[in-house]
Formats: C-alpha cells, sequence, structure tokens
C-alpha cells in the first residue's frame, strides 16, 4: 500500500480460557516479547503489553488492511502454542471472545500507562468492572448477558460515547 498512511490504534483485552490464573510473572515478559514478534508478523507494531494472571491488554499500531477480528485470531492462536511449549500449562487456551476500542493519538500514553500499571490496577479493583481509558463511560454502559450459554460482557455501541476511544461493537466474554 505505497504511499497509505494511517494511524490506527488499537486496544484488546482478552482472558484466559475461563479465567484461570495461568500467566505468572516469570512467563509474562517472554509472552510479551512473542506477542511483538507476531505483531511485526503481521506488519503491526506492538506499543504496549500488560496484565494479570487472567488477562491482557494490548496496544497495538494497526494497518489498514488488517480487520482486528482476523489480528486477533492470529494473537490467540500462535500464542497459545507457545504458551503451551513454554510454560507448565500445557492445555492453555485463550477464552472465546475479546474486546477491541480504537485509542486517539493523544490517547496513547494514558492507555499505555493503564497496561502498564494493570498489577497495582487490580489490586484494588476487579476485571470484570475495571475502567480502562479505553473503557471510560462504559461501565454503565456494558450489559451482563448469556451468549451461547456462556455469560458476556456486552459493550453497547449506542450508548458508548468515551474521550479518545470508539467501541468497535466487539463483545468481551469474561466467564
Amino acid at each position: 500500500m505505497a504511499g497509505t498512511h494511517s494511524a490506527i490504534y488499537l486496544h484488546f483485552v482478552f482472558s484466559t480460557h475461563e479465567r484461570r490464573n495461568l500467566i505468572d510473572d516469570e512467563i509474562r515478559q517472554g509472552l510479551h516479547a512473542y506477542l511483538g514478534g507476531i505483531a511485526r508478523d503481521e506488519e503491526a507494531s506492538l506499543i504496549a503489553a500488560g496484565g494479570i494472571e487472567d488477562h491482557m491488554h494490548l496496544l497495538v499500531h494497526v494497518p489498514p488492511k488488517i480487520a482486528p477480528s482476523d489480528l486477533m485470531r492470529v494473537f490467540k492462536s500462535k500464542s497459545s502454542a507457545w504458551m503451551k511449549e513454554n510454560s507448565d500449562e500445557k492445555s492453555f487456551t485463550w477464552q472465546a471472545g475479546f474486546g477491541v476500542f480504537s485509542v486517539s493519538k493523544s490517547g496513547i500514553d494514558e492507555v499505555t500507562n493503564y497496561i502498564n500499571r494493570q498489577r497495582e490496577h487490580h489490586a484494588k479493583t476487579d476485571y470484570k468492572v475495571s475502567s480502562s481509558p479505553s473503557l471510560k463511560n462504559t461501565k454503565s454502559n456494558m450489559m451482563r448477558r448469556r451468549f451461547g450459554g456462556r455469560k458476556s460482557w456486552r459493550f453497547s455501541e449506542a450508548t458508548y460515547a468515551p474521550t479518545g476511544a470508539q467501541n468497535l461493537g466487539l463483545r468481551l466474554t469474561v466467564g
């Protein structure tokens, strides 16, 4: 795409299968590096990676030719294989679903800081009701529903209006 300029920054949030605590401190740094390699292979740039034992946050600069769902499928499939090879959890999988939010260029530092402070953030806030910069004004707009027998958070596009972020209408399954 010669001559194409884009500024597409996406904040992804996704969790381990059944929200199990499988990403320990020992494996997390290697997982983040591996996710950065996946991003490069997909011609994207990983700006920040963070999370705690049961979920991940990624801030990614994405080229316009890649759909968010396609990129997430690659992140999940390749990192699941890496986790199976490099951790004690040989049956590791990610939970179905994810959250994705666009981030304005002016919001990159705020979202990066939020992602980098996951440990301290979750010491006082539950993941299910967490309010990240990408989710500002969204907590009241999330509705707990059942999808195919799974409980999920569903983000309401009609009422979502945060500063510096746009809901792309995908759901984050949390348990």
